[in-house]
């Protein structure tokens, strides 16, 4: 959204990002949430932690 108005995204400390879910994987994310009694933010919210938690936990371990 943020690059439709010419704009960047930002991750700031209080929540306040916008994550666009692409049109084909909509229908995925919601059923997915729904199978985890989870709004489709919640559930995005915690995949979004546990993938970045993982990448940086991968990537830092190299440089160990």
């Amino acid at each position: 959204m943020a690059e439709a108005v010419g704009g960047d995204l930002l991750v700031t400390p209080m929540k306040a990002t916008t994550v666009q879910v692409p049109y084909d994987l909509q229908d995925k994310v919601q059923k997915l949430a729904k199978r985890e009694k989870k709004s489709t933010s919640e559930y995005l919210a915690e995949i979004l932690r546990n993938s970045i938690e993982l990448e940086y936990d991968r990537k830092t371990s190299l440089f160990e």
